[in-house]
């Protein structure tokens, strides 16, 4: 009967079966390079960290070396997309994101695989 319910999603990812301080560790990952840059100008991010070399080269002590960050609102959106399979597959809401912490930086001339490892902080069922 579980299977016919769920013929489309899996059966492994359904409220129930979320614990309260466990870690996902999804298994997809996304590689961002300089073509997501972008982005950053695309949600109007005027920070000149992401998108001003000159300013990178002539101040490495305080731009990582010289390098661009990518703007952390998009890897943030990656990791968010990289976990829905598993989170958010049979949902009937998403209630929210806590926090968010970028525990290194992402660069913009080196490409870097990004992965999703979200602990569950919670359990609540919507009110309505």
């Amino acid at each position: 009967m579980v299977a016919e319910r769920h013929r489309f999603t899996r059966d492994d990812n359904l409220y129930e079966d979320f614990r309260v301080g466990e870690t996902l560790v999804h298994p997809r990952g996304r590689t961002v390079s300089d073509e997501h840059m972008m982005w950053t100008n695309f949600v109007l991010n005027t920070a000149q960290l992401h998108f001003n070399q000159k300013l990178c080269d002539d101040h490495p002590q305080v731009t990582f070396e010289g390098r661009r960050v990518v703007y952390g609102g998009i890897v943030f959106a990656f990791v968010s997309g990289l976990a829905s399979e598993e989170t958010e597959e049979n949902a009937v809401a998403h209630l929210s994101y806590d926090e968010g912490r970028h525990l290194n930086p992402v660069f913009a001339r080196r490409p870097r695989t990004i992965r999703a490892s979200p602990r569950s902080a919670s359990r609540a069922r919507p009110a309505w």
